[in-house]
């Protein structure tokens, strides 16, 4: 792989009275053995006012942070983020990023349904795999861009919140050492500083029963079918009753939740046999916290959300049904194996596989299921306590979100804690499943670690 400094464009944007010139490297591969070309690429932008030796709130071209998003949903395949101005006139994530000054570098990946022909090359490790060694050829080429190295700081939403905590916590793990090496990754370090991790689904072993801890006690469903009606979307809104068997996977699902809660223990932080205990009240005092600070800010508590706020209480069963469940049993790992996450623990000639054994034992056909080193690599639980595993992490999980239980992000924030790590990690009211959100606090946060 060779990058040549001298293959850039200098580009321009603006809206209203701001405006962003800045220096794009694009469409640079980062692997000299790509599967998939025009993927496996990154794009570089650099604030012009770096180039002419300048300084943007304090950062210099030597000291400003290297802004790692991704654009990974769904565990689908990403092409590289780039800045620019959406359709009502406002600044995308990226472009704010450069506004404030960091550099920001952002790479494609492949994901669930990638192939080459008839042959699948997206599925699990793909999509981390590509994220590592993409950081690799950025510390590569460390002396020919501006920006620290030692700064980089992942950011990504959904499936991309999974793989931004997962690339900061498994920083030079051995285990995936095979599949950098068979695309040609450099051999630099994968290492990276944080992580913005916004509504991660993640540990998805486990988020099967920690979705029913949560939501087991609800019979309706309620979700949204999305139909492609000409070049544009139908959204129909869907409500359902749960049947029998549905309910008795529910059941079985929630009793297996406060096992594997007390085996890891998140701080400290357990539940008895009936799914109550330190590690519930911890989830229900944050999403209090959430709505007292929403209620101070002018906003409507609604009664029926189950929360008191002058008495600083709340009917956790009551909240679940108030946000409503969105997701059937099993919501990840389904034995029909109707789910994104059953593709994308597939192989190069299986589109689906399980990746669970209650999945496994539930599936009347007979399904294949993934190897389980395979699994272990796209879980961030199996690395918090590694060598590499970033000093800084902000994670959301918005206070309205059902795509995965409240439980996945608190475990994740509370095990980190517990082995040091800076963790800012908050359940923002009235937020549903979504990131980005917040780009004054995030970026606020990320000058606060790097100065």
């Amino acid at each position: 792989m060779t990058f040549n400094p001298e293959n850039y464009k200098t580009e321009q944007i603006e809206s209203g009275s701001l405006k962003i010139t800045f220096r794009a490297y694009r469409n640079i591969p980062y692997v000299r053995n790509p599967v998939s070309p025009e993927l496996q690429m990154l794009n570089i932008f650099i604030p012009q006012t770096y180039i002419d030796g300048g300084t943007i709130n304090g950062y210099n071209n030597k000291t400003a942070p290297i802004f790692f998003p991704n654009g990974i949903g769904g565990y689908m395949e990403t092409k590289p983020c780039s800045p620019c101005v959406r359709d009502d006139g406002s600044f995308n994530t990226e472009a704010m990023a450069l506004a404030h000054g960091y550099v920001v570098i952002s790479a494609g990946a492949r994901g669930r349904t990638t192939a080459d022909g008839e042959k699948y090359i997206g599925k699990a490790p793909a999509c981390i795999v590509d994220l590592k060694a993409a950081v690799r050829f950025i510390r590569s080429i460390s002396d020919k861009i501006c920006g620290d190295v030692n700064k980089i700081i992942s950011n990504g939403t959904s499936a991309g919140g999974a793989m931004s905590a997962l690339l900061a916590s498994s920083g030079d793990s051995p285990l995936y050492l095979p599949y950098l090496e068979q695309l040609g990754a450099e051999t630099t370090s994968d290492r990276i500083f944080a992580a913005s991790c916004y509504c991660p689904i993640t540990n998805l072993e486990n988020s099967d029963s920690a979705y029913e801890w949560q939501y087991g006690h609800l019979s309706e469903q309620h979700w949204h079918k999305w139909e492609q009606d000409g070049d544009s979307w139908k959204v129909t809104p869907v409500h359902t009753i749960l049947n029998d068997e549905q309910m008795k996977l529910s059941a079985k699902l929630k009793e297996q939740f406060p096992k594997y809660l007390n085996s890891v223990a998140p701080n400290g932080l357990t539940l008895d046999e009936s799914g109550n205990g330190s590690f519930k009240d911890y989830i229900e005092k944050l999403i209090i916290n959430s709505a007292e600070s929403a209620y101070s800010e002018g906003e409507v508590i609604p009664e029926e959300s189950g929360i008191d706020l002058s008495a600083g209480t709340i009917d956790f069963e009551k909240y679940c049904g108030f946000i409503t469940r969105m997701k059937a049993p099993c919501a990840f790992d389904n034995p029909d194996m109707y789910t994104p996450e059953n593709q994308l623990f597939g192989d190069e000639i299986t589109d689906k596989k399980h990746f669970t054994r209650f999945g496994t034992d539930a599936d009347r056909n007979d399904n294949p299921t993934a190897p389980s080193d395979v699994v272990r690599l796209m879980n961030v639980m199996n690395f918090i306590t590694n060598e590499g595993c970033a000093r800084h992490w902000r994670i959301r999980h918005g206070a309205a979100d059902r795509d995965t239980s409240f439980a996945i992000s608190a475990m994740l924030a509370q095990c980190l804690a517990a082995e040091g790590k800076n963790v800012d990690y908050c359940l923002p009211w009235g937020i549903p499943h979504s990131g980005d959100y917040d780009l004054e606090e995030l970026f606020n946060w990320i000058d606060s670690i790097s100065r």
